[in-house]
C-alpha cells in the first residue's frame, strides 16, 4: 500500500528539484529575463 502513494510522491517532488538544480547551474536561464529587460 505505501509504495503505491510513494512513487507519485516522488514524482511531484522530483520534478520541482530538478527545475532548481537546472535553474542554478544553467546561468542564461536565470539571465535571459533581466537581459531582456535591459538590467
Amino acid at each position: 500500500m505505501p509504495e503505491q502513494t510513494v512513487k507519485p510522491i516522488i514524482g511531484y517532488l522530483g520534478l520541482p528539484l530538478l527545475c532548481l538544480l537546472v535553474i542554478a547551474f544553467v546561468p542564461a536561464i536565470s539571465t535571459a529575463l533581466p537581459r531582456a529587460f535591459g538590467y
